[in-house]
């Protein structure tokens, strides 16, 4: 800052683009129950209490937050501190309590969690009968279709229509209606949707994890035992369809028969055309599902009733993910900036020559590269840019009014959560989102963390009565705490 300019607390108002939600106000600040207010103190005192939120890689200026204040920082200034190695991916709190939702949604799919990651996991298909015959009905029914297609006017890229292994021209079963006074196109076209699925089409619900509550709540308890990004897509095959020929995809995934019965066929791994026997051949009913690991050929045969199954991708990141974050540190270094020599297309002897001396130099780099930056990279990708699950969130908005001291609050099941302590202050990885708050305020949040539910007033050894409740009223606003009592 230049001599004689006064410095200002909080965000520049001139600069309204750049403001952050988390400066937005709040009432009252949090103290440690040691704290008086008083001259020492005074810099807690800023109502937007040091939290920021933000998500990354965001150009132009970042705030950090210290003592209270928003701050304003070129880009490309940043304080260094001493970093502390990140925690791990937490579910709510006790991770032997906490895991059971995901090791719950993980059975349903692949049974024995430890059998799954030591024999199976990338390795080789299973073929798992329903328990009970309860199915998957509870996260896409035949009746959840047909809502799905008559009542929500969901509109395209949600939904295709496949004959005879071709996607048909979307607009054969799409139409443009009108929201209000704006035109909204690519909307389904139910009728001809259900003619088309008349006449042999397979009904091909995409993105599912996105916009149909039980199967996006699945699927973040799948993300939180696997620990790798999933998706949902849903497809509805009519009676008498040839369904999905010979075919590899590029993940792993897990086949959920939901209504009738669909016959698949697995081939060993890179056996594309398949060329010999197939090493699964099962029709699967409602309840049984089907894990097929990336690379190995599969398909579903004709049937003779209507189908519906969901298939859970698994978009898991991959050692060629290790590799590029690798690179990509390595690209840092100056020399790599170097020009290639002149006329080097003519001189294909020395270019080889130049390449091969340079390739081992950018190896050596890669060896060298930090596993520890390498892995913050690739779980800060993971854990800012999931989709927030959140139901019931507008309801226990609603409530805070009457959030005190009394109130039982727990971990949602689909929270996720992980904290890292730099400097003098604590990034929060909230799933789709960054939260920063004051270091001082690590061990309340490992102590929230490691509890199941609690009453606020428990938090009584770290924060006075109106801390604790500006706190775990912001961890409610964020999605990770609701109350339940």
């Amino acid at each position: 800052m230049s001599r004689g300019r006064k410095r200002r607390n909080g965000p520049n108002p001139a600069r309204r683009g750049h403001q952050h939600a988390s400066c937005r106000h709040s009432e009252r600040p949090y103290r440690h129950p040691r704290h008086r207010r008083g001259r020492h103190h005074r810099h807690r005192r800023g109502r937007h209490h040091g939290y920021r939120r933000g998500r990354h890689h965001r150009h132009g200026r970042r705030r950090h937050h210290r003592h209270g204040r928003c701050r304003h920082h070129r880009h490309g200034r940043r304080r260094h501190h001493r970093q502390r190695h990140p925690g791990p991916l937490t579910l709510r709190g006790d991770p032997a309590a906490a895991d059971l939702a995901g090791l719950a949604a993980l059975r349903r799919c692949g049974g024995d969690s430890d059998r799954f990651a030591t024999e199976l996991w990338g390795r080789g298909p299973l073929l798992q009968r329903s328990p009970d015959g309860a199915g998957f009905g509870d996260l896409l029914s035949l009746d959840d279709v047909d809502h799905i297609i008559g009542s929500m006017g969901i509109r395209l890229p949600a939904f295709r229509l496949v004959q005879d292994g071709k996607t048909l021209p979307p607009t054969t079963y799409t139409k443009t209606t009108r929201t209000g006074t704006q035109p909204a196109t690519g909307v389904v076209d139910a009728d001809a949707v259900l003619r088309r699925f008349s006449s042999g089409a397979t009904i091909v619900l995409q993105g599912m994890h996105r916009f149909w509550g039980p199967l996006a709540r699945f699927c973040r308890h799948l993300e939180l035992a696997l620990g790798h990004p999933v998706q949902a897509n849903a497809y509805i095959t009519p009676p008498g369809s040839q369904g999905l020929h010979p075919h590899e995809d590029e993940h792993d995934v897990f086949v959920l028969q939901s209504h009738g019965t669909k016959r698949w066929l697995v081939y060993e791994r890179g056996d594309l055309p398949p060329s010999r026997p197939p090493v699964v051949e099962a029709e699967l009913a409602p309840g049984d599902s089907l894990y097929i690991p990336r690379a190995f050929p599969h398909a579903a045969v004709t049937q003779e009733e209507a189908s519906v199954h969901v298939t859970i991708g698994i978009l898991a990141v991959t050692w060629r993910s290790v590799l590029r974050e690798a690179v990509s540190l390595a690209e840092r270094d100056p020399a790599l900036a170097e020009p290639l020599p002149l006329r080097f297309a003519r001189q294909p002897d020395v270019l080889r020559r130049t390449i091969q001396e340079r390739l081992a130099e950018l190896g050596d780099r890669v060896a060298k590269a930090d596993p520890d930056a390498i892995g913050d990279r690739l779980r800060r990708r993971l854990l800012t840019t999931r989709q927030a699950v959140l139901p019931g969130q507008l309801r226990q908005l609603l409530e805070l009014v009457n959030l005190t001291d009394a109130s039982i609050v727990a971990w949602r099941d689909t929270a996720m959560v992980s904290m890292t302590a730099t400097g003098d202050e604590l990034s929060v990885l909230l799933g789709d989102r960054e939260l920063r708050m004051p270091a001082w305020l690590e061990a309340a949040m490992e102590d929230i963390i490691g509890r199941d539910r609690f009453a606020v007033a428990e938090l009584a050894a770290h924060l006075d009565e109106p801390g604790r409740r500006v706190l775990v009223h912001r961890l409610i606003v964020e999605g990770l705490l609701e109350v339940v009592g």
